[in-house]
């Protein structure tokens, strides 16, 4: 989708997916084509995300499962705010 020029504001993924792309390495290969993306990672096991986020990573968010849909909303407001 970004190779034909959709550009979001955020990117919002699970960290564990099918296939060989898991959830960070999507927020990396989205900042990789549009640096200015923010990125929130939805995690059952975020201190395995949080241990290999580093450098300009850091401002992707990682929320732990299981949340509530507040805190949802409240993490995309606070990812994308980075945008502005």
């Amino acid at each position: 989708m970004f190779r034909v020029g959709l550009r979001p504001d955020v990117i919002i993924t699970d960290n564990v997916m099918p296939g060989q792309v898991q959830g960070l390495d999507l927020a990396r290969i989205a900042r990789e084509l549009s640096p200015d993306i923010s990125g929130l990672i939805i995690s059952g096991y975020p201190d395995d995300v949080h241990s290999r986020i580093g450098g300009s990573e850091r401002e992707i968010k990682v929320l732990s499962k299981p949340f509530r849909k507040s805190a949802l909303l409240e993490a995309i407001r606070l990812v994308a705010q980075k945008q502005d």
